[in-house]
């Protein structure tokens, strides 16, 4: 009997997220470097750090993700420029995206948008995880972007102080009668010393710079009411116009971000961002990361919905399509578990 022929062999499939396609051997060997060190020195200068094969292993597939980025008018676009990467807890999940998005912006020159669920996770990430890395990386710049209404407008503050100056100039039962009146429509508080205290302390800390004018910096938070009546408005801003134009805190918050490698978002701004004319995002120059991913199709309902009344109640859904440019990098990072939002999905252990 003649010897059997041996088959040929089947190349293994490589899954795209660790696919290397198009990417230039030269600059993914100078990232690989580069992210090695770095990853090398988070291990031997935070105390009680543990490297971790799951971590390695997002970390890599990171990378790959945000060097696969494409020219916008590059019809050749497989799919590798978006991962779908689960872990579970204790994974390392932050550092490993923080230190691939930070050595792949360096490489291709491009901003960082790092998105969290929610504005408390955001602060946790700007506040504890990324000053950590700024030790290790002193070149590293970072800033938050939030919400307007995260931020307070001096203008509408400055004009509620001044209401109850004008009040003062009312006398009698005329006096009482005209300010509860207004206050009542505005849904403030009845007692209006306490608030117009609170008003007054806060335009002063303002003032002096002890304060900038983010109402998550502040030691209490404010009555719901009163922060209503200041908070920065984008239908009573004037922009430019405005005499506060150059302290405000909502644009000096925006000026310090736009000159940041690194800026740290949550999902709710960026869906409403992208689908507007706004130019704080720019998708075809930007690489992304969802921190827990898993929420944004309830955002995105949130964002995109609108209930009629009656009969002909129902949700009238408008896409962003402004994110779907290809040059931008989508790693969506959250908790293992069921389900799929990209097309690349790999789940490390």
């Amino acid at each position: 009997m003649p010897p059997a022929i041996p088959l040929p062999e089947t190349p293994a499939v490589v899954p795209a997220y660790a696919s290397e396609r198009g990417i230039d051997p030269d600059l993914l060997e100078t990232a690989r470097i580069r992210l090695e060190l770095l990853y090398g020195e988070v291990a031997a200068s935070w105390p009680g750090f543990i490297a971790r094969p799951g971590q390695y292993e997002m970390m890599q597939a990171c990378l790959l993700t945000f060097l696969s980025a494409k020219a916008p008018d590059d019809e050749d676009r497989p799919g590798n420029n978006l991962a779908q990467l689960e872990a579970g807890t204790g994974t390392g999940k932050t550092v490993a995206y923080c230190l691939a998005t930070i050595v792949a912006s360096e490489a291709l020159k491009k901003t960082v948008i790092v998105s969290t669920a929610t504005v408390a996770l955001q602060e946790q990430l700007f506040q504890k995880d990324l000053p950590r890395l700024a030790e290790i990386i002193p070149e590293l710049q970072y800033e938050i972007l939030k919400g307007r209404a995260r931020y307070v407008c001096e203008s509408r503050l400055e004009g509620v102080i001044n209401d109850e100056v004008q009040d003062s100039l009312l006398t009698g039962e005329f006096q009482d009668a005209f300010a509860d009146a207004r206050w009542q429509a505005k849904g403030i508080p009845r007692d209006r010393a306490e608030a117009m205290l609170w008003f007054k302390n806060t335009a002063k800390k303002l003032h002096s710079g002890s304060w900038d004018g983010d109402i998550d910096s502040l030691a209490q938070p404010p009555e719901p009411e009163d922060w209503r009546q200041v908070q920065a408005n984008a239908h009573a801003c004037n922009g430019g116009q405005c005499e506060y134009f150059r302290s405000c805190a909502f644009f000096k918050a925006r000026r310090q971000a736009a000159s940041a490698t690194l800026q740290v978002a949550n999902h709710a701004l960026i869906l409403a961002t992208l689908q507007t004319d706004s130019t704080l995002i720019d998708p075809g120059n930007t690489l992304f990361v969802f921190d827990e991913a898993h929420h944004l199709p309830n955002i995105a309902a949130d964002q995109f919905s609108y209930r009629a009344p009656g009969h002909q109640r129902q949700a009238a859904h408008q896409p962003a399509h402004r994110g779907a440019s290809p040059w931008a990098r989508a790693a969506c990072i959250h908790p293992a578990g069921p389900g799929s939002l990209c097309p690349t999905h790999h789940r490390m252990h």
